[in-house]
């Protein structure tokens, strides 16, 4: 019997190397233990070595991803567990930090392969409006039910193909589900409640590795539609091939959610629905698999979306500048990495030059201007996205400035050039004014509006979507 939901205590034996360890998860920690005294020793003789070589100052040049450790559970299910790197030795008892578990059941497969994933989230929900869908209540037979009896079953009401794309020689074919849950019981009598799935399949099968690569995809677009990084799928269901070649169920992947759940009320209305890019949806999903989107600017929650700091308001403008090269052909395309590490480097100039006399000075400072100006100037980059995209960005910009467009597109990308060179130049306390707040607001939304109108999304839907995920209404 496979698990229906993460349980805080899983036991079996991991094998490695021949030899079946005893293990014992206890959320969040993998413990693996030593399965005899002799065993025990030589963990312990590891553990001495490994301190010797940090006493002698012997770099560990070694370089691992995470750790995968395949066992068998106590329910007698197989189980993979996907760990951090780190392996803590407690005297010959190691334990590691877990990120993911997948418990699956192998069918005629000899190895864990996975056909295809369906993805469960309260973000789902929301993005396909499914909370404005009423619950049905119906009683076929419930008062000749038992005070305990109680049965539930599901169907699906439509599937709506979203569209395919190749990534890495694996064809990812995505398709979104509504569906019904029934339950019936002596007191409610029948309930009915609708529910959406994203359903991912593979052209071949694929491993839990892969896998996890393309459940990366899916939390980013799911990211992407409300802004947010504190997005946790609630279940994610793993299918295999049966001898007739039919999907069936086979397992399920359990993610230790780093962040707590979204508490604000207006969660559910602060999300990009499906009816503004339903046919577009597809594109951005490519989008993400391609790593074009950068999201390291994106808030945790809702509330911390109302507040800028400087390491913020830098990874936003990393983000626009990164943007801007997908969609404007002047210059060369430039990583988020390489424009971070820009802003870094001219801030640790900055540092360095109020250690230096005046000649030293004056190095550093030509130094910074080489580096500062080797791409063309933020506040160009701006001002010709927002008369780009003056249609589509006007009415945001009347809502958080109440005078005319053409003053804003000049002012607006010099205030915000200032504070960017303030930050860069090491001046990290340079005060927000309230008009500073409204610039940066407006560049993130010049961040949507440039992205959905790549994907070809019509002007009015980009501006309902902007309303959505923002909170805002200009008219």
């Amino acid at each position: 019997m496979l698990m229906e939901k993460l349980p805080n205590k899983i036991l079996g034996f991991i094998n490695q190397n021949g030899i079946d360890y005893p293990f014992s998860y206890i959320e969040p920690v993998l413990h693996l233990l030593p399965p005899s005294h002799e065993d025990w020793n030589r963990k312990k003789r590891l553990l001495i070595s490994e301190l010797e070589k940090l006493q002698d100052n012997q770099p560990n040049n070694k370089w691992s991803e995470s750790r995968f450790y395949k066992g068998v559970t106590n329910r007698e299910t197989d189980v993979i567990f996907k760990t951090k790197e780190t392996v803590k030795n407690d005297n010959g008892f190691e334990a590691v930090e877990v990120e993911n578990i997948f418990e699956y059941s192998k069918g005629d497969d000899k190895d864990a392969f996975i056909y295809a994933i369906a993805v469960h989230s309260d973000e789902l929900e929301y993005f396909h409006n499914i909370t404005n869908r009423s619950v049905n209540r119906f009683s076929p037979y419930h008062n000749q039910l038992t005070p305990h009896e109680h049965h539930s079953a599901t169907a699906s009401d439509s599937i709506t193909p979203l569209g395919s794309f190749i990534d890495n020689d694996i064809k990812l074919d995505f398709e979104l589900e509504i569906y019904s849950v029934y339950n019936i019981d002596h007191v409610a009598g029948g309930i009915r409640k609708k529910k959406t799935m994203l359903r991912v399949m593979f052209d071949k099968p694929i491993g839990f590795q892969r896998c996890l690569e393309v459940l990366h995809y899916v939390r980013q677009f799911i990211k992407f539609i409300c802004y947010r990084s504190n997005v946790n799928l609630r279940s994610v269901t793993t299918l295999r091939r049966d001898k007739d070649n039919l999907l069936v169920y086979s397992g399920r992947i359990f993610t230790l959610n780093r962040y707590e759940e979204e508490k604000s009320s207006v969660k559910e209305r602060r999300i990009i629905t499906y009816d503004l890019i339903h046919s577009k949806i597809i594109n951005l999903l490519e989008a993400v698999s391609k790593d074009e989107i950068l999201f390291s600017h994106f808030c945790i929650n809702i509330d911390s979306q109302k507040s800028y700091s400087p390491s913020r308001a830098i990874l936003i403008f990393a983000a626009f500048e990164k943007e801007y090269s997908y969609f404007f052909s002047e210059s060369p395309i430039r990583s988020a990495g390489y424009l971070i590490t820009k802003d870094k480097a001219i801030m640790a100039l900055s540092e360095i030059k109020t250690t230096l006399n005046s000649k030293g000075r004056k190095y550093v400072e030509r130094f910074i201007s080489i580096i500062d100006n080797s791409d063309s100037s933020l506040d160009a980059r701006i001002k010709k996205a927002l008369k780009k995209y003056q249609t589509i960005i006007s009415p945001f910009l009347f809502y958080f400035y109440g005078i005319g467009d053409d003053e804003i597109i000049e002012a607006m990308p010099e205030r915000i050039c200032l504070i960017r060179n303030a930050f860069a130049h090491g001046n990290l306390g340079v005060t927000f004014l309230p008009i500073h707040l409204s610039d940066l607001k407006i560049l993130e939304i010049l961040l949507y509006v440039m992205r959905l109108d790549a994907l070809a999304v019509d002007h009015y839907s980009i501006a309902k979507a902007i309303q959505q995920v923002f909170g805002i209404n200009p008219n």
